[in-house]
Protein backbone atom coordinates (compact mmCIF):
# COMPACT_ATOMS: atom_id res chain seq x y z
CA UNK A 1 0.00 0.00 0.00
CA UNK A 2 1.30 3.50 -0.98
CA UNK A 3 2.25 5.34 1.89
CA UNK A 4 0.26 8.67 2.37
CA UNK A 5 2.42 12.18 2.57
CA UNK A 6 0.87 11.79 5.97
CA UNK A 7 2.18 8.65 7.33
CA UNK A 8 5.49 9.82 5.67
CA UNK A 9 5.87 13.04 7.27
CA UNK A 10 5.02 10.99 10.77
CA UNK A 11 7.35 8.00 10.85
CA UNK A 12 10.47 10.28 9.55
CA UNK A 13 9.83 12.47 12.14
CA UNK A 14 11.11 10.18 14.05
CA UNK A 15 14.10 8.34 11.68
CA UNK A 16 17.65 9.56 12.15
CA UNK A 17 17.79 9.45 8.23
CA UNK A 18 17.72 12.76 6.52
CA UNK A 19 14.83 12.82 4.37
CA UNK A 20 12.55 14.72 7.53
CA UNK A 21 12.67 18.07 5.51
CA UNK A 22 11.55 16.87 2.54
CA UNK A 23 9.29 15.00 4.00
CA UNK A 24 7.72 17.89 5.63
CA UNK A 25 7.53 19.95 2.55
CA UNK A 26 5.55 16.71 0.84
CA UNK A 27 3.07 16.87 3.83
CA UNK A 28 2.24 20.69 3.69
CA UNK A 29 1.97 20.89 0.27
CA UNK A 30 -0.63 17.99 0.62
CA UNK A 31 -2.14 20.48 3.51
CA UNK A 32 -2.34 23.31 1.11
CA UNK A 33 0.28 24.61 3.81
CA UNK A 34 3.41 25.14 1.37
CA UNK A 35 4.12 28.28 -0.54
CA UNK A 36 7.23 28.60 -3.01
CA UNK A 37 9.76 30.17 -2.06
CA UNK A 38 10.38 33.46 -4.02
CA UNK A 39 13.78 34.26 -5.26
CA UNK A 40 16.30 34.98 -2.59
CA UNK A 41 18.53 37.86 -2.68
CA UNK A 42 20.84 36.98 0.88
CA UNK A 43 23.40 34.59 -0.38
CA UNK A 44 23.54 30.89 1.48
CA UNK A 45 25.95 32.53 4.58
CA UNK A 46 23.10 35.48 5.18
CA UNK A 47 20.09 33.08 5.14
CA UNK A 48 21.87 30.40 7.77
CA UNK A 49 23.64 32.90 9.88
CA UNK A 50 20.46 32.47 12.01
CA UNK A 51 21.45 29.31 13.15
CA UNK A 52 24.91 29.95 14.40
CA UNK A 53 23.98 29.37 18.04
CA UNK A 54 23.03 25.69 16.75
CA UNK A 55 25.80 22.96 18.09
CA UNK A 56 26.25 21.94 14.36
CA UNK A 57 29.63 19.86 15.69
CA UNK A 58 27.67 17.79 17.80
CA UNK A 59 27.05 13.90 16.32
CA UNK A 60 23.84 13.59 17.81
CA UNK A 61 22.33 16.76 16.18
CA UNK A 62 20.81 16.12 13.09
CA UNK A 63 19.14 19.47 12.58
CA UNK A 64 18.69 22.96 13.89
CA UNK A 65 16.29 25.26 14.57
CA UNK A 66 15.27 28.46 15.50
CA UNK A 67 12.01 29.55 16.34
CA UNK A 68 10.63 33.30 17.19
CA UNK A 69 7.64 34.96 18.77
CA UNK A 70 5.78 37.60 17.67
CA UNK A 71 4.12 40.55 19.21
CA UNK A 72 0.09 38.25 19.26
CA UNK A 73 1.79 35.82 21.97
CA UNK A 74 0.68 35.66 25.86
CA UNK A 75 1.25 33.54 28.66
CA UNK A 76 -1.50 33.47 31.09
CA UNK A 77 -1.77 31.68 34.79
CA UNK A 78 -4.71 32.03 37.00
CA UNK A 79 -5.87 35.67 37.05
CA UNK A 80 -2.22 36.86 35.77
CA UNK A 81 -1.84 37.58 31.51
CA UNK A 82 1.41 38.49 30.85
CA UNK A 83 1.55 39.76 27.17
CA UNK A 84 5.17 39.00 24.93
CA UNK A 85 5.97 41.82 23.65
CA UNK A 86 9.74 41.06 22.87
CA UNK A 87 10.53 38.24 20.96
CA UNK A 88 10.96 34.64 22.77
CA UNK A 89 13.65 32.89 21.06
CA UNK A 90 13.48 28.96 21.08
CA UNK A 91 17.12 27.49 19.74
CA UNK A 92 19.52 24.69 19.08
CA UNK A 93 19.34 20.99 18.06
CA UNK A 94 17.63 18.42 17.42
CA UNK A 95 18.29 14.73 17.51
CA UNK A 96 15.74 12.76 16.18
CA UNK A 97 14.30 9.61 18.98
CA UNK A 98 14.54 5.90 17.32
CA UNK A 99 11.90 4.35 19.31
CA UNK A 100 9.97 4.51 22.73
CA UNK A 101 6.76 6.68 23.78
CA UNK A 102 8.77 9.93 21.84
CA UNK A 103 9.76 8.46 18.72
CA UNK A 104 8.05 10.63 16.61
CA UNK A 105 9.52 13.75 18.54
CA UNK A 106 12.57 15.67 18.24
CA UNK A 107 14.54 16.28 21.74
CA UNK A 108 16.50 19.38 21.80
CA UNK A 109 20.20 19.92 22.63
CA UNK A 110 21.23 23.16 23.88
CA UNK A 111 22.07 25.68 21.70
CA UNK A 112 25.86 26.74 21.40
CA UNK A 113 27.18 29.83 23.61
CA UNK A 114 23.76 31.02 24.10
CA UNK A 115 20.74 29.98 26.32
CA UNK A 116 18.44 27.60 24.57
CA UNK A 117 15.09 29.25 25.81
CA UNK A 118 16.58 32.64 25.35
CA UNK A 119 14.88 34.83 28.82
CA UNK A 120 13.43 38.24 27.99
CA UNK A 121 11.83 40.26 31.03
CA UNK A 122 8.38 41.60 30.03
CA UNK A 123 6.08 43.74 31.80
CA UNK A 124 4.01 42.38 34.66
CA UNK A 125 0.66 43.45 36.64
CA UNK A 126 2.13 46.06 39.24
CA UNK A 127 2.56 45.14 43.13
CA UNK A 128 -0.91 45.63 43.83
CA UNK A 129 -2.46 43.88 41.35
CA UNK A 130 -0.70 40.20 42.41
CA UNK A 131 -0.35 40.88 46.36
CA UNK A 132 -3.04 40.60 49.11
CA UNK A 133 -1.46 42.64 51.74
CA UNK A 134 -4.38 41.76 54.05
CA UNK A 135 -2.78 38.22 53.95
CA UNK A 136 1.29 39.63 54.49
CA UNK A 137 2.42 39.41 58.36
CA UNK A 138 3.27 42.05 59.75
CA UNK A 139 6.80 42.15 58.97
CA UNK A 140 6.28 42.07 55.17
CA UNK A 141 3.34 44.39 55.14
CA UNK A 142 5.83 47.11 56.40
CA UNK A 143 7.80 46.28 53.42
CA UNK A 144 5.41 46.09 51.22
CA UNK A 145 3.29 49.73 52.37
CA UNK A 146 7.24 51.04 51.99
CA UNK A 147 6.93 49.57 48.23
CA UNK A 148 4.25 51.20 47.75
CA UNK A 149 5.15 54.51 49.35
CA UNK A 150 8.12 55.03 47.36
CA UNK A 151 6.19 53.92 44.54
CA UNK A 152 8.42 50.66 44.06
CA UNK A 153 5.23 48.26 42.25
CA UNK A 154 6.58 47.59 38.73
CA UNK A 155 7.36 43.98 38.05
CA UNK A 156 9.04 42.16 35.62
CA UNK A 157 7.93 38.30 34.35
CA UNK A 158 10.02 36.05 32.24
CA UNK A 159 9.87 32.60 31.35
CA UNK A 160 12.43 30.44 31.87
CA UNK A 161 13.13 26.87 30.87
CA UNK A 162 12.67 24.40 33.55
CA UNK A 163 15.37 21.79 33.20
CA UNK A 164 17.83 20.70 30.87
CA UNK A 165 17.07 21.53 27.13
CA UNK A 166 16.50 17.05 26.23
CA UNK A 167 12.91 18.41 28.19
CA UNK A 168 12.11 20.24 25.47
CA UNK A 169 10.47 18.02 22.49
CA UNK A 170 9.23 19.08 19.00
CA UNK A 171 6.63 17.10 16.40
CA UNK A 172 7.09 18.15 13.07
CA UNK A 173 4.26 16.53 12.11
CA UNK A 174 2.40 17.31 14.43
CA UNK A 175 3.35 21.20 13.94
CA UNK A 176 2.61 20.94 10.36
CA UNK A 177 -0.74 19.28 10.50
CA UNK A 178 -2.85 20.54 13.11
CA UNK A 179 -2.56 17.77 15.25
CA UNK A 180 -1.63 16.65 18.82
CA UNK A 181 1.36 18.27 20.53
CA UNK A 182 3.74 19.99 18.28
CA UNK A 183 6.06 21.31 21.04
CA UNK A 184 6.29 20.36 25.01
CA UNK A 185 7.79 23.50 26.41
CA UNK A 186 8.65 22.53 30.52
CA UNK A 187 8.97 26.54 31.58
CA UNK A 188 8.96 28.14 35.16
CA UNK A 189 7.67 31.78 35.37
CA UNK A 190 9.95 34.47 37.65
CA UNK A 191 8.23 37.36 39.13
CA UNK A 192 10.60 39.96 39.86
CA UNK A 193 10.80 43.09 41.90
CA UNK A 194 12.55 44.58 44.96
CA UNK A 195 9.20 43.22 47.36
CA UNK A 196 8.99 40.01 45.90
CA UNK A 197 12.93 39.28 45.70
CA UNK A 198 15.07 37.68 42.85
CA UNK A 199 13.43 33.86 43.43
CA UNK A 200 9.48 34.50 43.32
CA UNK A 201 8.66 31.81 40.97
CA UNK A 202 5.79 29.83 39.58
CA UNK A 203 6.68 26.60 38.29
CA UNK A 204 10.55 25.12 38.97
CA UNK A 205 12.75 22.85 37.56
CA UNK A 206 11.47 20.12 40.07
CA UNK A 207 7.55 20.84 39.13
CA UNK A 208 7.44 22.18 36.04
CA UNK A 209 4.46 24.30 34.06
CA UNK A 210 4.39 21.37 31.01
CA UNK A 211 2.92 23.76 28.22
CA UNK A 212 1.88 20.95 25.56
CA UNK A 213 0.95 23.52 22.59
CA UNK A 214 -0.74 22.67 19.48
CA UNK A 215 -1.50 23.80 16.11
CA UNK A 216 -4.92 21.93 16.64
CA UNK A 217 -7.60 22.73 18.92
CA UNK A 218 -6.75 23.09 22.82
CA UNK A 219 -9.51 23.59 25.13
CA UNK A 220 -11.39 26.70 23.85
CA UNK A 221 -8.35 27.66 21.55
CA UNK A 222 -7.45 26.66 17.99
CA UNK A 223 -3.97 27.69 16.25
CA UNK A 224 -2.59 27.22 13.06
CA UNK A 225 0.23 25.73 11.28
CA UNK A 226 1.01 29.21 9.12
CA UNK A 227 2.73 28.87 5.37
CA UNK A 228 5.85 26.85 4.78
CA UNK A 229 8.56 27.74 2.47
CA UNK A 230 11.51 25.81 1.49
CA UNK A 231 14.45 27.41 0.51
CA UNK A 232 18.00 25.75 -0.43
CA UNK A 233 17.21 22.36 -2.70
CA UNK A 234 15.11 21.41 0.92
CA UNK A 235 17.94 22.26 2.84
CA UNK A 236 16.23 25.20 4.83
CA UNK A 237 12.35 25.69 6.41
CA UNK A 238 10.46 28.37 7.26
CA UNK A 239 7.36 28.13 8.88
CA UNK A 240 6.01 31.90 8.93
CA UNK A 241 2.64 32.80 10.70
CA UNK A 242 2.09 29.62 12.73
CA UNK A 243 -0.02 29.73 15.97
CA UNK A 244 0.72 27.23 18.68
CA UNK A 245 -2.31 27.19 21.93
CA UNK A 246 -2.87 25.58 25.29
CA UNK A 247 -5.09 25.90 27.00
CA UNK A 248 -5.16 22.48 29.28
CA UNK A 249 -2.03 23.10 31.57
CA UNK A 250 -1.93 23.36 35.11
CA UNK A 251 -0.12 26.28 37.40
CA UNK A 252 1.32 25.48 40.64
CA UNK A 253 1.70 28.02 43.81
CA UNK A 254 4.34 30.41 43.79
CA UNK A 255 7.36 29.86 45.71
CA UNK A 256 10.17 32.00 46.90
CA UNK A 257 8.20 35.33 46.82
CA UNK A 258 9.10 37.81 49.16
CA UNK A 259 12.00 37.10 52.81
CA UNK A 260 11.74 33.30 53.14
CA UNK A 261 8.45 33.11 50.85
CA UNK A 262 6.62 35.46 53.21
CA UNK A 263 4.54 36.76 50.43
CA UNK A 264 3.60 33.52 48.83
CA UNK A 265 -0.25 33.20 50.27
CA UNK A 266 -0.73 36.80 49.15
CA UNK A 267 0.57 36.44 45.79
CA UNK A 268 -1.64 33.05 45.59
CA UNK A 269 -4.84 34.62 46.90
CA UNK A 270 -4.77 37.08 44.20
CA UNK A 271 -3.46 35.55 41.15
CA UNK A 272 -5.23 32.55 41.75
CA UNK A 273 -2.88 29.52 42.21
CA UNK A 274 -2.82 27.28 42.14
CA UNK A 275 -4.83 26.85 38.62
CA UNK A 276 -6.26 23.79 37.50
CA UNK A 277 -6.25 22.27 33.85
CA UNK A 278 -8.87 24.56 31.73
CA UNK A 279 -7.91 27.91 33.55
CA UNK A 280 -4.55 28.63 32.08
CA UNK A 281 -3.70 29.52 28.28
CA UNK A 282 -0.75 30.50 26.60
CA UNK A 283 -0.39 31.35 22.70
CA UNK A 284 2.67 31.59 20.85
CA UNK A 285 2.44 33.03 17.62
CA UNK A 286 5.97 33.34 15.34
CA UNK A 287 8.13 32.06 13.03
CA UNK A 288 9.76 28.61 13.15
CA UNK A 289 13.08 28.08 11.01
CA UNK A 290 14.71 24.75 9.96
CA UNK A 291 17.47 23.40 8.58
CA UNK A 292 19.87 20.74 8.35
CA UNK A 293 22.89 20.44 11.18
CA UNK A 294 25.02 18.93 8.15
CA UNK A 295 24.41 21.88 5.78
CA UNK A 296 24.75 24.66 8.79
CA UNK A 297 28.06 22.27 9.48
CA UNK A 298 29.35 23.11 5.78
CA UNK A 299 29.23 26.83 6.02
CA UNK A 300 30.23 27.58 9.29
CA UNK A 301 31.87 24.79 11.36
Amino acid sequence: MRETPHASLARSAGSGRRVLIAAVASAASFAGLYAAAPAQAENAYQQFARFGRCPFNNPEAADCTVARSSGGSEFAAGNMTVHLAKPLVLQGGLHPFEEGPRENELEFIAAEGAETLVRTNEVAPPLEEVVEPALLSESETARYDEAVSKKQTKDTVTLELAGPPATIGLNVSNLILESGTALNLPVKVRLNNRFLGPNCYVGSNASPINIYLTTGTSGTLTGKAGTLKVRGNGEFLELKADSLVNNTYAAPAVSGCGVSGGADAALDAKIGLPSPEGKNASIIEGTLFLASAERVRELFG
